[in-house]
């Protein structure tokens, strides 16, 4: 037997005044999914990539659409969007390519070209300003990937 707020029931646990949560282990299997969902080395292109990811968490969030989630969309939608950054900045293989796709986006060129030519990895990368700037929330609307945290709010007033 354990305190209620550890028990787990359809993938729901129960918050402190009686709402409705998300289990850790939903929130788990979620990010693994995405994560599956948006691996460097699938060989896929940013469409091909984004359509499922859509599909995988706008059907997660109808499922948990009564529990309180808004923090965790915003969190996951967070590390979604440094998963695809990092997955963009692999498909440009090089320095070479990092930087005129970061100028194209609106960088400027020694901003581009340091991150183009700096040695950390690929997650890292995804994290500078300078990726931020480029592929800010704007680009991410114009590439098809939506905002989970919008999304929740949308369903949760539409109950």
């Amino acid at each position: 037997m354990g305190h209620v707020s550890e028990r787990k029931f359809l993938g729901h646990r129960l918050l402190s005044g009686g709402d409705l949560g998300v289990a850790p282990q939903s929130q788990e299997r979620l990010k693994d999914t995405l994560r599956e969902l948006t691996r460097r080395s699938a060989g896929q292109s940013l469409a091909e990539v984004i359509r499922p990811v859509n599909q995988k968490f706008t059907g997660g969030i109808q499922y948990f659409r009564m529990a309180r989630m808004k923090s965790l969309m915003q969190d996951i939608g967070q590390w979604l969007r440094r998963r695809v950054r990092c997955l963009r900045l692999k498909q440009c293989k090089r320095a070479r390519a990092i930087a005129p796709f970061l100028m194209r986006l609106g960088e400027s060129k020694d901003s581009a070209y340091k991150l183009g030519g700096s040695g950390k990895g690929w997650w890292r990368l995804a994290d500078t300003p300078q990726a931020h700037r480029a592929m800010s929330l704007n680009w991410f609307k114009a590439t098809g990937l939506l905002n989970p945290e919008a999304v929740y709010l949308a369903v949760r007033n539409a109950c």
